[in-house]
């Protein structure tokens, strides 16, 4: 897919980020998944956040029983952080 002509800035949000087909990337400000960047997902409401990656063949859905800190949920990095960097030896998952 190609970029958006105007950049990846989101005006609402103010960080910057990258759909492709209607999924968000990993960027270097919301990184996630294999340092392959193949990853594709989709944040949710209250903290929520699911994705797929190709690259390790994995499949990582986050869905708390209450509403989260917004886009970047501090217990969802975490847990992520803890699967994809200490479990399986990738990149660490904390946003630069």
């Amino acid at each position: 897919a190609t970029p958006p002509t105007r950049g990846t800035r989101d005006l609402v949000l103010r960080v910057d980020i990258s759909y492709s087909l209607g999924y968000l990337k990993p960027t270097d400000d919301f990184p996630f998944g294999s340092s392959a960047n193949t990853a594709f997902g989709t944040p949710g409401n209250g903290g929520s956040f699911g994705f797929a990656d190709p690259d390790l063949r994995i499949g990582y859905c986050y869905a708390p029983n209450r509403l989260g800190f917004g886009l970047a949920d501090p217990r969802e990095i975490a847990l992520r952080h803890v699967l994809f960097h200490d479990v399986l030896h990738e990149r660490p998952q904390h946003p630069r």
